[in-house]
């Protein structure tokens, strides 16, 4: 007998800790990864208009759609630097990718401070 066993073929259940708390997020099925097409599509025209106020509810939306444990208090108790990486976290950006852009972006302010105080 021949056997696929997509149980244990998938990826590693994903989790996020904030403030202590560890959130489940939750796997993207097809219909989650079409309607998060649309999401980062308007997402990307929420932030051309450059709306903060409209940018930061959608990136709420989204978080809230994946993380259905994270309470709005907590959400809301982000940075907005914080709620960024969340919002790429749980579209599939990788761990790893992030903290290669953190570094990067860390790097990048250290340049610019530098420059400037010269």
């Amino acid at each position: 007998m021949e056997l696929l066993n997509i149980d244990e073929l998938m990826p590693p259940e994903r989790y996020l800790r904030f403030k202590g708390v560890n959130y489940e997020v939750k796997s993207f099925t097809l219909a989650d990864f079409l309607r998060g097409k649309q999401e980062g599509d308007r997402l990307q025209e929420v932030a051309m208009t450059g709306d903060t106020k409209s940018m930061i509810e959608e990136m709420i939306k989204v978080v809230q759609k994946s993380v259905p444990s994270m309470p709005i208090d907590v959400l809301e108790s982000m940075t907005l630097n914080e709620l960024t990486i969340v919002t790429q976290f749980v579209r599939g950006v990788t761990v790893e990718e992030l903290e290669a852009q953190i570094k990067a972006d860390v790097s990048e302010d250290q340049e610019q401070g530098a420059q400037a105080g010269n």
